[in-house]
């Protein structure tokens, strides 16, 4: 060590510093996904409840029906999503005995994918491989990702093709790169509309660059088929698919809820959200010193763009999966700038990309020892469903199965279970009467006529009570036409407490 120059010196310990960093955070990441396996592998339930819809809609194409259908008659669902996902977890479908086990391993798949995809990212930039471990890492170990990866839902796949693009565009590996990204956007795009930043902001650095043929070649492509795609789909559905991912999933803004999940983001991320903090401006500056890289302007353009995707949150229905975007933002540049850091130590920057460093990995070394931190860690990374909470879900099922009419469930897992059809998507079919954009007449028809033999709710339907799974009208009539015949307490999966309410055909007092 005495023969060796203090840069040399420095470089090595920020080598070291960063090495203990990802062995402490990798300490924790196996728990995220052997989570994720222990649900796919033993839980065929919902984890959350519009996952089986998701799944429900996946098993609907497999049938080689069309998820888009009007939303006036039978059976009141919404396609909410565009076709990828379900298409790709239809085709799952055929390798798994529980419809939810495929979803969830595709939702799963994507996470792993968009995970290298984003080490691929950091190395592209800079080749240090600590770096581009540690930022996929930083991504597995949030709430976020932990709350959502045992989810057959749509978010991680189309971060996976969003991030592929992303990562042609930094390393433009072959001539037509352009063309290959575009597919990459237009896969995310009919996976997850919203999910579009990357796009966006691969657009804006080549104007900003004035690259304006590889500009035209990544829009004009994107253009294209993006609206060939989309012709197919129209006349194919008649413009049912318009209808159900644009008009229907245009919910109320509740711009409230932006800040609770800013305020959740602060709690959980605060550390590493200083150290983005202090990484965005040293990003500027290297960007400076470093002949304006595109490469740089590019991953904080995307970070800008990544961190406006937040106000998507405050969509009516949303939840902690609209943070993911600008979650896998931060990673790719914290992990970024750290890589860039070191090599300008490794060249001999002196002592201020030196203290850039230490700022940065400080910052992280403290996030680290958070999530460590006994009550983190509980929140962050829950135990998967036992034997409990399996026997409770399978005492359910045989009541569905025991159940010789029809059944309307609110929690769709069950009815996919048992075989039986879904006739009802309540929370969005809901959603859509409050904005006047669905009549739930024919459905309160239904239960006036005491047409199911079982109605099973999420919520009690208690007069007073929150329900936003069903309308007053709704909540009314079974109340009036069906009894409380039980309450079957699921225990606590995610930490969350899970009850369902059971009502059999019949008046109260009858």
């Amino acid at each position: 060590m005495r023969n060796l120059s203090r840069q040399s010196r420095l470089w090595l310990g920020g080598q070291l510093w960063l090495a203990l960093l990802v062995l402490a955070v990798a300490a924790l990441a196996w728990r995220p996904v052997h989570y994720t396996v222990r649900v796919i592998a033993d839980y065929p339930y919902s984890l959350d409840r519009e996952e089986a819809f998701v799944t429900d809609q996946a098993m609907t194409m497999r049938a080689g029906e069309s998820i888009y259908r009007p939303i006036d008659e039978l059976p009141f669902k919404v396609g909410n999503y565009p076709p990828v996902y379900p298409a790709v977890t239809a085709l799952a479908m055929g390798f798994f005995e529980e419809p939810l086990s495929a979803g969830r391993t595709v939702a799963l798949l994507g996470l792993l994918g968009s995970l290298a995809v984003l080490g691929g990212c950091v190395y592209t930039v800079k080749r240090e491989p600590l770096a581009a471990v540690l930022a996929p890492l930083l991504f597995l170990t949030t709430y976020d990702v932990g709350r959502w990866m045992a989810y057959a839902r749509v978010d991680f796949p189309a971060m996976f093709f969003a991030g592929g693009g992303l990562l042609l565009a930094l390393w433009r590996p072959f001539r037509g790169w352009e063309y290959a990204a575009a597919g990459l956007f237009v896969l995310t795009f009919y996976t997850k509309p919203t999910q579009m930043a990357a796009f966006g902001a691969v657009a804006l650095v080549l104007a900003l660059g004035r690259e304006w043929r590889p500009l035209l070649r990544l829009a004009a492509s994107f253009t294209v088929a993006m609206l060939l795609v989309l012709a197919v789909l129209l006349i194919t559905t008649a413009g049912e698919f318009w209808r159900h991912v644009v008009v229907y999933n245009a919910n109320e803004m509740i711009w409230s809820d932006v800040r609770n999940y800013l305020g959740h983001l602060w709690r959980l991320l605060g550390w590493w959200i200083l150290a983005g903090g202090v990484a965005l401006p040293v990003a500027g500056w290297l960007w400076w010193k470093r002949g304006r890289s595109p490469r740089l302007l590019l991953i904080s353009v995307y970070t800008l763009a990544g961190a406006l995707t937040i106000t998507m949150s405050a969509k009516v229905g949303s939840a902690e999966n609209y943070l993911l975007e600008f979650e896998w933002a931060l990673a790719l540049l914290t992990g970024a700038v750290a890589a860039l850091l070191l090599d300008r130590l490794k060249r001999g920057g002196g002592w201020r990309p030196a203290g850039a460093l230490g700022a940065v990995l400080l910052l992280l070394t403290v996030h680290a020892a958070f999530i460590w931190m006994p009550m983190p860690r509980a929140i962050l990374f829950p135990a998967p469903p036992g034997e409990a909470e399996r026997h409770a879900a399978d005492d359910l099922l045989l009541r569905v199965m025991q159940t010789s009419g029809p059944v309307l469930s609110e929690d769709a897992a069950y009815l996919i279970a048992a075989g039986r059809p879904v006739y009802f998507e309540p929370f969005i079919m809901s959603q859509l009467n409050r904005e006047g954009r669905w009549d739930d007449r024919p459905m309160v028809e239904m239960l006036e006529g005491r047409y199911f033999d079982l109605v099973i709710s999420v919520d009690k339907l208690d007069p007073d009570g929150r329900t936003p799974g069903w309308t007053d009208a709704l909540k009314d009539a079974t109340r009036a036409n069906y009894s409380l015949a039980g309450e079957v307490f699921l225990g606590t999966p995610q930490g969350r407490l899970e009850m369902r309410y059971l009502y059999r055909r019949g008046a109260p007092g009858e």
